[in-house]
């Protein structure tokens, strides 16, 4: 077996994805909670709209190659293999960095049109695309970590750079900085990021082995770059197609709201768009570490998708349906002002369960490197997210584009379940459903108790868990599969717990 399908290091690339994602939705929690009370709504919402602004040139510069090349690099890794991970890491690096140089370039030469959209100084658009290169670099590096299965890295630059940012964020709004001073923190942010990730990226290449070849000719080193250029590429773009309209679908409701409905409308989209991503990326954590884990894979990638699909909603559901009971307490705590944004969190919530089988099922046909059909995974989400928003944000504002963003969810889930039965991947429907359906029957009981969301979310989420448990939701030999992706102590417990006898 494999380093990078050995058990144990999946295992603990998994734990340290866990550990980032949870840090970083933590602390990003934390961020917003502190800047809605320190700033205005208004700040809040022109902040949001610039880096949303951000968030989708970056996709659009980055080619989807820290996913694409990860195909690649998961396979080099795992083989040993210095000249293939050498040829696509300087292909991708040699593809991504002239992408972000036209796509720079290009905003520049629109700067009057967006200055007036977002009627903000120049200095704003300057940032943003500062904002926009590191966010770039740091996603590239963060790809081929994850490639290496050597995550621990990750969990230490998103602390520190987490940290950093609420401070920072925090002396700005307090010394007037206002919307530019947000915006700086999150770019500081990337910034640290991408420096800590360049430096664990350097080492990993270096302890692989891998180094340029001076003894080949010239020639033959141009003709394998070429043919790795061309790979990365077309893998990318696969990805990269669907991925750009799927983060205008995301991102561009709050630029949408914010041309249309003004910033503080804005801001209350953002921060409840806000509450649900955290929860998504909890969930997209799994499929994340297990692509270059399936692309190594030959057999039982189907297998492993049922179960990181069910895992994948037993870590989410529980949670955001037991924040749906309690949502405007949970946005009172940004402020007065958010508790208007109670319908549209709700309606939010309702698109997790579809998203999770959708990425689920994305992860195991991209690893077959059936790109079409990832394509139309992509598209079949993004296209009729994109038009609701266009038929729906300028009636009802941000509810609107809550309605288009959940409407869109729900139909790349079916076009997903189409594409499921063609690649005869079986879905575990009676337990997604148990799943779904056991806490909300609890939230509806526990809620009618008037408790504080201090005490009911919790208490939803626990319960939820022993009645899941004591439903036989998972089976025996699922639960010993799912565990194989927990820290070895926690697994080994696991073992005694459930099968009485040591592993």
């Amino acid at each position: 077996m494999s380093s990078i399908t050995n058990g144990s290091n999946i295992r603990s690339g998994a734990i340290f994805i866990y550990i980032e994602t949870t840090v970083s939705l933590l602390l990003g929690y934390l961020f917003w909670i502190l800047m809605s009370k320190i700033g205005t709504a208004e700040i809040i919402g022109t902040s949001s709209a610039i880096i949303s602004l951000a968030g989708i040139l970056a996709v659009i510069a980055n080619l989807g190659i820290p996913t694409g090349v990860q195909r690649f690099l998961g396979k080099s890794f795992a083989h040993s293999s210095s000249q293939e991970t050498h040829c696509y890491f300087i292909s991708s690096l040699a593809l991504i960095s002239i992408s972000t140089f036209l796509v720079s370039l290009s905003v520049l030469i629109m700067k009057d049109y967006l200055l007036t959209f977002f009627q903000i100084e120049e200095e704003f658009l300057l940032i943003s695309i500062l904002l926009m290169i590191s966010i770039i670099y740091a996603t590239f590096f963060r790809g081929i970590v994850i490639s290496s299965l050597q995550t621990k890295i990750l969990t230490i630059s998103i602390t520190i750079s987490a940290l950093i940012k609420i401070v920072l964020g925090i002396l700005f709004l307090i010394n007037d900085y206002g919307t530019f001073g947000l915006v700086l923190s999150f770019t500081i942010n990337q910034c640290i990021v991408s420096i800590i990730l360049a430096i664990a990226m350097v080492r990993l290449v270096r302890n692989s082995g891998t180094k340029i070849d001076f003894i080949d000719p010239f020639e033959k080193k141009v003709i394998r770059i070429i043919k790795s250029i061309k790979e990365v590429f077309v893998s990318s773009l696969a990805n990269w197609i669907p991925l750009v309209i799927t983060t205008i679908g995301a991102q561009v409701g709050t630029i949408f709201v914010y041309g249309i409905n003004g910033a503080t409308d804005a801001g209350e989209f953002f921060m409840a768009l806000t509450i649900v991503a955290g929860i998504t990326s909890v969930m997209y954590s799994l499929f994340t570490i297990s692509l270059p884990a399936m692309s190594a894979m030959k057999d039982e990638r189907r297998t492993f998708t049922t179960y990181t699909i069910k895992l994948s909603i037993l870590i989410a559901l529980p949670l955001s349906f037991a924040i749906m009971f309690y949502s405007d307490e949970v946005l009172e705590l940004l402020g007065p002002a958010y508790i208007e944004a109670t319908l549209i969190l709700d309606i939010l919530i309702l698109s997790l369960l579809p998203t999770a089988i959708h990425y689920g099922i994305t992860s195991v046909i991209y690893s077959y490197g059936k790109y079409r059909e990832v394509l139309i995974l992509g598209l079949s989400v993004s296209i009729p997210r994109v038009l609701l928003y266009f038929a729906l944000i300028p009636l009802w504002g941000g509810l609107g584009g809550a309605i288009g963003y959940t409407l869109g969810a729900i139909l790349g889930f079916v076009v997903s379940i189409r594409i499921a039965r063609k690649n005869n991947i079986n879905l575990e429907w009676k337990n997604y459903l148990l799943v779904s359906a056991v806490p909300l029957g609890i939230g509806l009981v526990i809620q009618s108790f008037s408790f504080s969301f201090l005490l009911g979310i919790p208490l939803i989420v626990l319960t939820s868990y022993i009645a899941l448990f004591l439903l036989k939701i998972l089976t025996m030999n699922e639960i010993k599969l799912i565990s194989q992706i927990l820290p070895n102590n926690v697994y080994s417990f696991m073992n005694r717990v459930t099968f009485k006898k040591k592993p």
